[in-house]
Formats: C-alpha cells, structure tokens, sequence
C-alpha cells in the first residue's frame, strides 16, 4: 500500500551522527529509515555496508507516484559528505523513470553535507506532479509490463530468475539503466543483491557518457559480460539509438536465463 510520513515519528536526520564518520552517519540514517518505512515491503536494505561492501544500497516502494513504482538508492561511500546519492526509479515508463531519478539526484544535490533521504523521498510526490505525463497514480501504460512483451508461453515459463526471462531459445533481461553527467563508469551496479536475491526485479546499470548512444554503451556493456556480440543483443521496445535511460528489455539471442546469470555473475 501507500506508505504515510508521519511527522511525529520522523527523527531529525539531518543531525545525526554528525561528529561520526560517513559510514556511521549512514548507518544510523538506515535505521532511521527503517523505522520510518515500517510496512510490510516499504524499504528494503539490498547492500548493508557492515557485511564489506563498499557502497549502501536500499530500496523503497513508490506507491505515491504510480502502483508497483519503487526507488533503488545507492549511498556512495563519501555521502553524505563529499558524494551525493544515486537513484534509479523503476516501474514506470523510461522516460518518466529517467526524469524522476534526475529530479531527485537534484534534490539531494541541494542537501549535500546532510543525511537528506528523508526529505529527498518525501519529495516524491511533489517531483512527480512536474513531470509532464506522468500522473501521481500512473495509468496502466504507463507502467512497466514486461509481461506484454512476452508471448504466453514464455509467462507461463518465467523461471528461476525475475530479471532474467527465457524467451523461446533466447533471454529477456530486465535492465534499469542509471545515466547523467554524475555517472563516472560504465558498470552494473546491483550484483551483491543478484547474488543473493533470484528475485530481484532488474539488473541496475550505471552509464557513464560516451560519444556512442546510451543503448549502443548498454549493448556493448551486456555483451561483454555475457560473451556474445553487441548484435545478439536486441531491444524490444525501440533500437539502439534511443536513449536507454529508465526501464529496458534486452533480449539476448541464443542463450538460456542459466548462461546468461552464470555469465554475468560468475561462479558467486
């Protein structure tokens, strides 16, 4: 359902843990958030930094702006200090879930030097409303189905893995791409939480820009990792040379959901 902000239950993030270090100050914010994001599925810690990893990453439900919409947050290293966070917004059209993730990098960009993602996704609903098309409780097409560019055989089939789909002798890879001036390298970013989680709804790709199109960098990016070619990687929705920012389906020509994982995550 809807998550509410309580006010009266919010504690005052942008002092805590002020004289700690970036990763203290944001493991107390986590808590805090979770205390705040208390329903079933509202948030969900992806990469807890205490288990080694060198970046945070949670997710939280959207359900303000449109039903099944959630954020993935990544909290680089430095943040809050000296490094912003990033976000990919997914479950609503790529181009809508490209300028929503933009308009929330902006607002944390304005917070820099405080723990703000309270107040960055409390924003959420208001930053929606000013993107054109896109209403705070999306239409049906203007959600993400992938189901609709399936066929029945391959629904009824859909497998180990959530983001990672057979289709006929080829695989249907959900892919939600990170693009912008911010993004310094050309990586996925979510393969902690792939290991662990088969149900993982996407594979997140941060694209750094380069003189080729952002879905000729994701072809190439995806065709090095699985060993196959940049032509046996096909978009469903649009070629290679509209922008790929948002939500992607990409399919890979010529190998089964157990290659394509085992190729992209290796032997973890």
């Amino acid at each position: 359902g809807e998550f509410l902000f309580v006010v009266c239950a919010l504690p005052s993030l942008g002092c805590v843990g002020m004289v700690g270090t970036s990763r203290g100050r944001q493991a107390e914010e986590m808590e805090a958030l979770q205390a705040i994001f208390a329903g079933e599925g509202e948030f969900e810690l992806l990469v807890d930094p205490s288990q080694g990893d060198a970046e945070v990453v949670f997710r939280v439900q959207a359900s303000v702006v449109a039903e099944g919409c959630v954020v993935q947050v990544t909290l680089p290293a430095g943040y809050p200090t000296d490094e912003s966070p990033r976000f990919a917004v997914q479950g609503l059209r790529a181009s809508h879930a490209g300028q929503l993730s933009d308009a929330l990098a902006a607002k944390a960009e304005e917070l820099r030097g405080d723990e703000c993602m309270f107040e960055v996704l409390q924003s959420l609903e208001e930053l929606a409303s000013g993107i054109e098309g896109l209403q705070t409780q999306a239409a049906p097409e203007q959600q993400v189905d992938v189901g609709a560019a399936l066929t029945e055989e391959t629904q009824a089939e859909a497998g180990k893995w959530s983001w990672a789909i057979a289709s006929g002798a080829d695989t249907i890879l959900k892919v939600s791409v990170n693009s912008g001036p911010k993004v310094k390298a050309t990586k996925i970013t979510n393969l902690s939480e792939l290991k662990r989680m088969s149900n993982s709804p996407c594979l997140c790709v941060d694209l750094a820009s380069s003189r080729n199109t952002e879905n000729y960098e994701l072809a190439n990016l995806l065709g090095s990792c699985i060993g196959v070619s940049e032509q046996e990687v096909e978009f469903i929705v649009g070629g290679k040379k509209e922008k790929a920012s948002g939500e992607r389906q990409a399919r890979i020509l010529g190998k089964s959901p157990e290659d394509v994982v085992s190729s992209i995550l290796g032997d973890a």
